[in-house]
Formats: C-alpha cells, sequence, structure tokens
C-alpha cells in the first residue's frame, strides 16, 4: 500500500506542477498582451502628437503666407498711391 501512495502522491504533486505551469503560462500571454497594448497605444500617442505638431506647422506656414500677402498688396497699394500722387499733372 505504501508504494501506491507514493505513486498516487507523486501523481497528484505532477498534476498541480502541471496546473501551476499552465497557469504561469496564462499569466505570462496576458502580460505580454497588456504590454503589447500599451506599446500600440504609445505608438498611437507619438503618431498623434506628431501629426498635430505637422498640422501647427502647416497652419503657421499658411499664417505667415497671409500676412506676406496682405503685406505686398499693402506696399503696392503705397507705392501706386504716391506713384499717382507724385505723377499727377
Amino acid at each position: 500500500m505504501a508504494l501506491r501512495e507514493e505513486l498516487e502522491r507523486v501523481e497528484l504533486e505532477r498534476g498541480r506542477e502541471s496546473s501551476a505551469r499552465a497557469d504561469a503560462s496564462v499569466e505570462l500571454a496576458a502580460a505580454l498582451e497588456r504590454c503589447a497594448a500599451r506599446d500600440r497605444a504609445l505608438h498611437n500617442a507619438r503618431e498623434s502628437a506628431a501629426l498635430e505638431k505637422e498640422r501647427a506647422a502647416a497652419n503657421r506656414a499658411h499664417e505667415v503666407t497671409a500676412a506676406t500677402r496682405r503685406s505686398a498688396a499693402a506696399e503696392v497699394r503705397s507705392v501706386c498711391a504716391n506713384v499717382l500722387f507724385f505723377t499727377r499733372p
């Protein structure tokens, strides 16, 4: 009987170890998935920040272009007014 009890004890211990390994594998897979999700979120946040930075630069370039055009138009009007003023008969 002692041999049978020892065999049952060993089999039970193997079963527990196998179950523990399976649980550890599930926990590891879940941890890896959480890590991958955080990596994706970080990547998305960085990509979003880069796009926002590009958008801001494009808006600024548009504003500078518009301001330059307004300034050039004002200068042309001023020059034309001076030409008209000084070339009057």
